[in-house]
């Protein structure tokens, strides 16, 4: 699913799954602790996800108290819940 969003550089943020918070706050994890946490990171299905308008980085044109509601863009053909 992020890579459709984020479609120029494919980029997903890890989304850390509550058992592994605090495991993730300890500051002398290994490097096999940290591939683990990541490559353990919560599903896109549980995800509730939806498009937003394009002004919310625009500055103060983004500043608007319905600035977070869907916004249909036929370029984004997924899915959302």
């Amino acid at each position: 699913m992020f890579a459709k969003i984020q479609n120029k550089k494919n980029r997903r943020p890890v989304i850390i799954q509550e058992l592994y918070i605090e495991v993730w706050l300890v500051p002398t994890l290994s490097e096999e602790q940290i591939k683990e946490v990541v490559n353990n990171d919560l599903v896109d299905e549980e995800l509730e996800t939806w498009p937003m308008s394009k002004d919310l980085y625009r500055g103060e044109v983004g500043q608007r108290p319905n600035i977070t509601e869907k916004v249909k863009y036929k370029e984004l053909e997924i899915s959302y819940n």
